[in-house]
């Protein structure tokens, strides 16, 4: 019989019981620029790990206030007051003269979606509505929640009056301390910027839409129709700007408010974006057809648009700003190898509290995840439709082997049978790769089906994939020439990985799913069996090792005992993650490719073996 566990006991277990690991630490952290919000010369970037804060004049980061949930958003509620939103709530800083916040309050909800906020209010955005909260005495407290129907685009202030941009119904005003019911403006709105007596609307296909704010609120002026999809806009004195596919910007020129005027487009990164005066401040990466970083981009870039019709670049920040996306662990637990584009990154994690760099390997289309094969010597790097081979004999000394293009679109998974290479993506199936005997490598067997997810049993010739997202396909490799699925289990296995058998138990596949993590016992690899659930729909990577597997949620990692599968038993645990991308154990250590750094938890192993030293060659006199 199935047992369930609900998340709220779940996250109960993490708060009562938090053993410490022996070790931890993280490396290569980073700030990813999300949503900026600027006041003066003081430039305030939701950064993912955090909040960073800048002085524009200087281009200098005065301050990083990390913490543990992914930082989403930032908004002032007042000139010594700032809000950040979270994947786990809302927290409010206070700002020093010198850029630097003390945290006075938070509260925890996840499922904010946009933040906005005015002097002594915050307002934030979930599924179903609009909670406001107040600020006085330097904490939150919660005064309404205004009700919608619909998806909320995006929100902003002017004065004490909200405006809420719904997908398909329009631009809700309502004033969150008064009585009156709220009223609709019709207009298509992703994004809002208020400036003044104007609020600027990128409309979509509908270009930018000028409303004035005097009196009742009406629309003024529109432009740009059918030209470009704006999506988000921002505005300071005479210039507006207004982003369509995330890197090319508009620039207008407002010098007349109620009439923009169309001077020049940018082609510019434009994950966050904010206006002052004349510049304009942006960061992001470039992306590529799939919405893919194609390189790191910075985590601030300014812009003089003096001359609205050629803007110059005028300074940057110079700081790593891509995401740390995949991490492999070796057989004994020491060497991690890390995804950090464009580079296959080589780290010594023997000492957990201190991982250091002893190698990299610069990539062109460096893929965004890896895999190790059983002995150490060789990883698959795979995601974006390529699956790149690499020899690590020598860890110093990574050395790139040859690529296989599956001709599909990514996400793709790859890894390791024996001396093969099993490939599955959603657009040209499944494929068995030979790297060894042929140049360019080989297509030796495959299957045509959309596949999602591939799990490798390599001491059982048996790999289980995930067709069509709604069920796990348990495929039959004895003859990899000839692939066969015998049957399959209906569930959506967003994930899986195996943990050992006991002398109660065979060996166990855990898949993901979209409502936790299902535990199938594998007696009859072909044949896998459900005898245990977990529910945690907030569960979003995991690994194992032995009989433990470890499950990121909700910005924690909880420990499964799978000593009996048929009733796994939760602990919490002292680890805390921000957005891992992949996670591995070998042991007692895991290691997290966390998007801002990579986590280390765990005892120390032994040290990797010193490099070989180059002798040189006497010299004769």
């Amino acid at each position: 019989m199935n047992k369930l566990r609900t998340l709220r006991s779940l996250l109960l277990i993490v708060l009562a019981a938090l053993p410490a690991l022996a070790q931890s630490s993280q490396w290569g952290s980073r700030g990813i620029s999300h949503v900026f919000t600027l006041a003066g010369t003081r430039l305030f970037s939701a950064e993912g790990r955090g909040v960073g804060v800048y002085d524009v004049t200087s281009m200098k980061r005065l301050e990083t206030a990390t913490r543990d949930d992914e930082t989403l958003a930032v908004a002032l509620a007042g000139p010594d007051t700032l809000a950040s939103m979270t994947s786990g709530g809302i927290d409010l800083w206070s700002i020093a003269a010198n850029g630097k916040l003390t945290l006075t309050s938070m509260i925890g909800y996840r499922g904010f979606t946009h933040l906005a906020a005015s002097e002594g209010t915050v307002a934030a955005a979930t599924a179903n509505g609009v909670n406001i909260y107040s600020t006085a005495g330097g904490t939150l407290e919660r005064t309404g929640t205004i009700p919608v129907t619909g998806t909320v685009n995006d929100i902003a202030f002017a004065g004490d009056t909200l405006y809420i941009a719904i997908e398909g119904i329009g631009i809700e005003i309502v004033d969150p301390d008064a009585a009156e019911e709220a009223t609709i403006l019709p207009e298509a709105a992703k994004g809002l910027a208020v400036n003044g007596d104007y609020l600027y609307v990128a409309a979509g296909g509908n270009g930018l839409v000028t409303i004035s704010l005097d009196g009742a609120p009406h629309v003024v002026n529109r432009t740009g129709e059918g030209e470009a999809n704006l999506t988000r806009v921002v505005a300071a004195g005479a210039r507006v700007y207004a982003v369509a596919q995330g890197h090319l910007i508009s620039v207008y020129d407002a010098s007349t408010p109620a009439a923009p005027l169309l001077k020049t487009s940018l082609d510019e990164p434009a994950l966050a974006i904010a206006a002052g005066g004349n510049s304009l401040y942006v960061s992001g990466a470039r992306l590529d057809g799939n919405g893919l970083a194609t390189d790191n981009g910075v985590p601030l870039r300014v812009f003089d648009t003096g001359q609205a019709a050629a803007p110059r670049k005028v300074g940057e920040v110079s700081e790593p700003d891509g995401a740390i996306t995949g991490v492999a662990l070796s057989p004994n637990g020491s060497i991690a190898y890390v995804i950090d584009r464009p580079f296959l990154r080589v780290l010594d994690v023997s000492h957990s509290a201190a991982p250091r760099e002893m190698a990299s390997l610069q990539l062109d289309n460096i893929q965004d995840q890896v895999r190790i094969n059983s002995d150490g010597t060789r990883l698959i790097l795979y995601s974006r439709g390529d699956a790149q081979l690499i020899d690590v004999r020598d860890p110093y000394k990574p050395r790139f082997l040859n690529v296989w293009h599956s001709l599909g679109r990514p996400p793709s998974k790859a890894g390791f049978l024996h001396d093969y290479v099993l490939e599955a993506n959603w657009n040209t199936g499944f494929h068995v790769l030979d790297f060894d005997h042929y140049d360019p490598p080989a297509q030796i067997g495959g299957m045509k089906m959309d596949y999602h997810e591939l799990a490798i049993k390599a001491n059982a010739d048996v790999a289980y994939l995930s067709p069509e997202r709604i069920a796990v396909a348990p495929m039959d490799l004895s003859n990899p020439h000839q692939p066969y699925n015998p049957r399959v289990l209906f569930m959506w296995m967003k994930e899986g990985v195996f943990a050992d058998a006991n002398e109660t138990h065979a060996d166990l596949l855990l898949a993901r799913t979209p409502d936790g993590v299902k535990v199938l016992d594998l007696a009859d690899p072909l044949s896998p069996v459900e005898v245990s659930s977990v529910a945690m729909p907030d569960a979003i990577a995991m690994a194992a090792a032995g009989q433990t597997a470890y499950v990121a949620a909700s910005g924690a990692i909880v420990r499964m005992d799978l000593t009996n599968a048929a009733d796994p038993v939760l602990s919490g645990s002292d680890m805390r993650v921000t957005a891992p991308q992949q996670m591995v154990a070998v042991g007692g250590k895991l290691v997290v490719a966390d998007t801002y750094s990579l986590r280390v938890f765990g005892p120390d192993t032994a040290p990797p073996v010193p490099p070989i030293p180059s002798h040189r060659r006497a010299v004769k006199p």
